[in-house]
């Protein structure tokens, strides 16, 4: 079990009735990681907690595992249908008033539920319908750390830094606002096994749009920026296993990628419609689309786009933003086009290095693909 390097924060969770909570754990063909990811829920602190995994039609031992725990645990058992599909099940087989994910191939520290539990008991009042998210580290399967990834600082939905350890990110009012300006979100969380919410908020979000699409912390985000208040901090409750074939270190501006980011737009815009606001959510015409202009080399898209950005809502930083785009057309056209760094492949480059020194004959068999 790694060790939570987390200072402890003094509890709220005393005596008498406390909230239940439920961690849901997804698998697919993960049995080399699966029983590490159910023992660090199992071993939280956190008193009053039900761990539900579900298996998505796995083809190798992960059953056998799940069965393992008997009644320590609730299984649930599905043919493959996906990542959200999954989420879907594990949720709607829950009972509990906070809900927390893992991912199967992740851990989460020992006192992680508790301290977040603490910060739900804190907002809940006023804010009864919450996301909270914290960061996690990310190691190698042998728990090193590459000294490439440094937790990010907390950031609002428009962008300003917060420095404390516990911030608002985002409201209702100001992501409708954003969203208006820009035309998408950005990602203002961590991954998966950094998010949680009140059951009254996913009672509102669930089902996740079930497409096989290989993502179920985007549709939860996004959904709860529109539905609920985000709440984000910046203590590391958990671990992300980075093991050479994880989702979101290789999707880059990949197909799926895209695929994905589509299928929230429909999901968002069906949202704004049912709270009778017009379906304004357009990947391709927003300040998202600019990386992806510009990573597959689309100058004539990304010339529109900068014309597009600031009809859409004309101010000061609309028209620095088109202004930018333009100069980015520019230094195309007469080839000036420095390589961004990628950090996602360095840290995967950097992570299969260390993992190829110390297990060369095993490297071959190391990753398995996630549904």
């Amino acid at each position: 079990m790694l060790k939570s390097e987390v200072n402890e924060q003094k509890s709220l969770v005393l005596t008498g009735s406390l909230p239940l909570a439920s961690i849901i754990i997804t698998c697919y063909n993960y049995e080399k990681f699966l029983a590490r990811a159910i023992d660090s829920a199992l071993q939280q602190t956190y008193p009053v907690k039900e761990v539900i995994v579900v298996d998505d039609g796995s083809t190798d031992n992960s059953r056998d595992i799940i069965n393992s725990y008997g009644d320590r645990i609730v299984p649930v058992f599905q043919e493959n249908g996906g990542m959200t599909s999954a989420t879907n099940a594990g949720f709607f087989a829950s009972q509990g008033e906070v809900i927390f994910f893992l991912d199967a191939d992740d851990i989460f520290f020992p006192h992680k539920v508790e301290t977040m539990v603490n910060y739900f008991l804190q907002v809940i009042p006023q804010t009864p319908d919450a996301l909270i998210f914290h960061r996690v580290e990310m190691r190698t399967d042998e728990g090193i750390s590459p000294s490439l990834y440094r937790p990010r600082n907390l950031r609002t939905v428009d962008g300003k830094k917060k420095k404390g350890p516990f911030a608002k990110l985002s409201d209702p009012v100001t992501a409708y606002r954003y969203l208006q300006k820009w035309g998408f979100f950005p990602f203002v969380s961590s991954s998966t096994s950094g998010i949680s919410l009140t059951r009254s908020l996913a009672d509102k979000i669930f089902p996740l749009p079930d497409n096989r699409v290989l993502s179920q912390d985007l549709p939860l985000v996004y959904a709860s920026m529109l539905l609920g208040t985000v709440y984000g901090t910046s203590q590391v409750l958990g671990a992300y296993i980075i093991h050479g074939n994880n989702i979101c270190l290789n999707r880059a501006w990949a197909g799926e990628k895209i695929v994905l980011l589509l299928a929230n737009e429909k999901f968002l815009n069906d949202i704004l419609q049912k709270m009778n606001k017009k379906r304004i959510v357009s990947f391709y015409e927003s300040r998202r689309a600019q990386s992806y202009y510009r990573y597959n080399g689309s100058n004539k898209e990304l010339f529109k786009l900068a014309g597009k950005i600031p009809a859409r809502f004309f101010c000061l930083e609309t028209i620095l933003f088109s202004i930018q785009t333009y100069w980015y057309c520019l230094k195309r056209a007469v080839g000036i086009n420095k390589r961004s760094r990628n950090t996602r492949r360095k840290l995967l480059a950097k992570t299969n290095e260390t993992q190829t020194t110390q297990h060369p004959q095993q490297q071959a068999s190391f990753s398995k693909d996630k549904s």
